[in-house]
């Protein structure tokens, strides 16, 4: 019974370290696209 219990965290934890993992890029992403943008407009 520990050992399921032990399972289900660890994968519930990975299921959550995914997200995190995928949210940081997408706002990564949308990021450095927006300083992108921003850096081009100053420049010119």
């Amino acid at each position: 019974m520990h050992a399921l219990v032990n399972r289900l965290l660890f994968n519930s934890a990975v299921d959550i370290l995914q997200t995190l993992v995928i949210w940081g890029v997408i706002n990564l992403l949308e990021g450095y696209g927006n300083h992108n943008t921003s850096a081009n407009g100053q420049g010119a």
